[in-house]
């Protein structure tokens, strides 16, 4: 949309929450589900549970709601990350199967402005430790979790940079797995 975030702005906004999951006991490689539409919040909160050294766990709302709630059992998450809109449009009882915290809350948002905007230090030990964790579209009748390790995520933009010859001055704003653009199409 309109908004427009720097670098530094992300940052910061990032670390606040980074910080608050590390109080909330977020643990390395530990799942948190994240049920967000495509703003500036997703990628706020995505880069927060990496700098808390959790995985992200990705909810797409408009998923069947019998989907979302084996997501939800099968990972399990320590936390669901959503906002007031998106949690409406998740399945009844929810919140029974995982904690949600509601980022645009004036409760969260209280919260995160008394957070440091400082590394919270959770940072991984290995680039083997999950990143994220994805469902298969489960062909044989249930999806199973595969897990992204840090190395796999930049093994994949290393992938993406050869292939489509990125230059120092290139602009992408997003990448998607099987993504095949020759660089004259870019």
């Amino acid at each position: 949309g309109a908004e427009r975030v720097t670098y530094a702005e992300l940052r910061a906004r990032a670390r606040r929450l980074a910080r608050r999951l590390v109080e909330l006991g977020v643990e390395r490689g530990e799942p948190v589900a994240l049920c967000l539409t495509r703003t500036s919040a997703l990628v706020v909160a995505e880069l927060a549970i990496l700098e808390a050294g959790g995985a992200y766990l990705p909810l797409d709302p408009n998923y069947p709601a019998e989907r979302n709630t084996f997501m939800l059992q099968a990972a399990p998450p320590r936390f669901l990350l959503t906002d007031s809109t998106t949690a409406r449009l998740l399945p009844a009882g929810t919140d029974q199967l995982v904690p949600m915290l509601v980022l645009d809350s004036d409760e969260s948002q209280d919260m995160l402005k008394r957070q440091s905007d400082r590394n919270p230090a959770a940072a991984i030990d290995s680039l083997d430790e999950a990143a994220y964790l994805i469902y298969t579209s489960g062909s044989t009748g249930r999806p199973k979790g595969v897990i992204v390790t840090h190395r796999g995520v930049g093994n994949m933009a290393d992938a993406f940079v050869k292939q489509l010859e990125v230059t120092a001055d290139a602009r992408e704003a997003q990448l998607l797995s099987g993504l095949r653009l020759l660089p004259q199409e870019l």
